[in-house]
């Protein structure tokens, strides 16, 4: 369904709350030309006009002031609004003396809107002045916002100028392939609106976080309830306040609550964020320096009323460093895994430490390898199949060491580097109520499947392969029948066997459910294996169903698999036989 944006009104739009999570998967900068007569395209609404000129200044006034740029980010970093959004009303009135980021203090008076006006575009032909453009845009659209929506925690502003995008109003989330941006040097070109850029992006659009606005509050409207026993926990990342309000507390009274801070080297509080809902009683402040302490605290807000502060109280920040952004360990082969991370570059480390377990012959973990801040990978060449490796890798600066990322593998014996055969060499059963001897030799059907673990459903790999024995006996050697060629995913992939006896007459379906193996959430290790969702197959016969049994990739791939109907196993192999196996003694 089309969407359009520009509506005036103080109201939660849908359109840019699926544009902004749209846009955080669209690729960064690829310089190619615009499309012909786009410029004319988008100067139809009042919307697309305000957003074109709004783009094109905030473009020209990053490119000529790296001040500029620092005081986008760090509103941006805020999240006031929960994302990383910038309202412009908020800030254009704000003066570059309050921002004590900059390194050299302004002595001209100067705000944002003057910034902003040396590069904005008057329709009036200089009939008035570009700063009452700028207010004139806010009057027809009060909502307009200035977004970073990826990147902007690792984006450099002293060194790097991104490209700033504007929504058409005929945005579509669905059929929209690019978007309209102004590079640094003001030229109007098209961004990928499909993959997520590697360096940060300006987005110009409409809010679409501010709350819906309560009815005029009443003249005996009572303020809301203070906030009480504000405390302060140390997270992975930052600070995480938390405060409780009295009984009666609720959305007839209080909308949400204002968060005010103060550093050691602030003469005064200054508001960091807003948590929205009287149930959202805290506030995750990760703009913090290692090691710094902080004085905060609270206020309630319904409408324009306010409570009374709350307590305030004084949080120092964690010492050590952040974490790695991500950390995973590939299997490359049966003798080699790679480790593959993301370093969190918002804070500066000295290197970082790789940690090895080998389960079964280590005690603990040792120390694997020391890598420089620039590197994002390594290998470990000492496996053999079978074996199971964890590691952690973690960050270390002058401050401390970071909170640990773990992965871990499972080598396996089949050479994932090529596709892996599976073939079934025999079929045993101890119990003949399988099959009575009306019904002569035994006949099998095997079915193999597997699961999207996107999707969580089961599909069949191979279907009803055929297995009679020659004789009526309970055990028959099928040597060297190939079934099926293993290409790896994840090295903990799992196929499932669904064995059947079947009859000549009759008809009957069969529902079973591939099996599939998960890291757990903390990547330690392994989750039994789940469920997807059942998948059918039909036979033109009568059957008795044996069940299913489970193999996983990394297994040792010449096994007997057992079954739980009629004591039925499989011989499974990744190659083929060389001689007669021996019969499954039933225990």
């Amino acid at each position: 369904m089309k969407k359009t944006i520009g509506l005036r009104c103080r109201v939660i739009f849908p359109v840019l709350w699926m544009a902004v999570l749209f846009l955080i998967s669209f690729s960064c900068a690829k310089d190619i030309p615009v499309q012909p007569g786009i410029e004319n395209e988008l100067n139809g609404t009042a919307y697309e006009r305000n957003a074109k000129n709004l783009a094109l200044a905030v473009s020209r006034t990053m490119a000529s002031s790296d001040d500029f740029r620092r005081i986008l980010k760090y509103e941006a970093v805020k999240q006031a609004d929960g994302d990383y959004d910038v309202l412009l009303r908020s800030i254009v009135d704000k003066k570059l003396s309050e921002y004590s980021i900059l390194p050299k203090k302004s002595a001209s008076g100067k705000s944002i809107k003057d910034l902003l006006a040396e590069h904005i575009l008057s329709e009036a032909q200089g009939l008035k002045s570009t700063t009452d453009v700028i207010d004139d845009m806010l009057i027809e659209n009060p909502d307009l916002q200035i977004s970073i929506p990826v990147n902007a925690e690792v984006w450099d502003p002293v060194s790097y100028t991104p490209l700033v995008v504007f929504l058409p109003s005929d945005f579509n989330d669905e059929t929209t392939l690019s978007v309209p941006a102004y590079t640094p040097e003001g030229t109007l070109t098209e961004v990928d609106a499909r993959n997520e850029p590697d360096d940060a992006v300006v987005v110009i659009g409409l809010t679409e976080r501010l709350p819906v606005l309560p009815p005029p509050l009443p003249d005996d409207q009572e303020p809301p309830s203070t906030p009480q026993d504000l405390k302060g926990t140390a997270t992975e990342s930052g600070i995480r306040l938390s405060w409780s309000m009295p009984s009666g507390t609720s959305i007839s009274n209080t909308t949400g609550y204002d968060i005010y801070r103060k550093s050691t080297s602030n003469t005064s509080f200054e508001k960091i964020g807003t948590s929205f809902g009287y149930y959202n009683t805290a506030y995750d402040d990760n703009n913090v320096e290692p090691a710094r302490s902080y004085a905060y605290f609270v206020m309630a807000f319904y409408g324009s009323l306010q409570s009374e502060p709350s307590n305030s109280i004084v949080f120092t920040a964690p010492s050590n460093p952040k974490p790695v952004l991500s950390f995973d360990v590939q299997q490359n082969s049966n003798t080699q895994a790679e480790l593959r991370w993301e370093n969190d570059y918002s804070q500066s480390f000295n290197y970082s430490e790789i940690y090895r377990y080998h389960q079964g012959t280590d005690t603990d973990y040792k120390l694997f390898r020391t890598m420089s801040p620039s590197s994002c990978y390594c290998f470990d060449n000492d496996l053999e199949p079978g074996d199971k490796f964890t590691y952690y890798i973690r960050h270390i600066s002058d401050l401390g060491k970071s909170n640990p990322k773990y992965d871990f593998t499972i080598v396996p014996y089949r050479d994932n580097s090529l596709t892996s055969p599976v073939y079934i060499h025999a079929i045993y059963f101890d119990d003949w109520d399988i099959e009575s001897w009306l019904a002569g030799k035994p006949e099998f059907y095997v079915s193999i499947g597997n699961v999207n673990i996107a999707t969580g459903k089961s599909y069949v790999i191979q279907e009803k392969i055929e297995f009679r024995f020659d004789t009526r006996f309970n055990f028959q050697m099928f040597p060297d029948t190939r079934i099926f060629d293993w290409k790896l995913g994840p090295w903990y992939d799992m196929i499932t066997f669904n064995v059947v006896e079947f009859d000549r007459f009759g008809k009957s379906e069969i529902q079973f459910s591939a099996g599939f193996n998960l890291k757990n959430l903390e990547k330690t290790f392994l989750e039994p294996f789940k469920l997807g969702e059942s998948t059918s197959v039909e036979f033109n016969t009568n059957t008795d169903n044996c069940g299913c049994a489970y193999l996983s990739y990394y297994d040792y791939p010449h096994v007997w698999l057992e079954f739980p109907g009629y004591g039925t196993k499989l011989l499974i192999s990744d190659k083929k036989l060389s001689e007669t196996p021996p019969i499954p003694v039933k225990k």
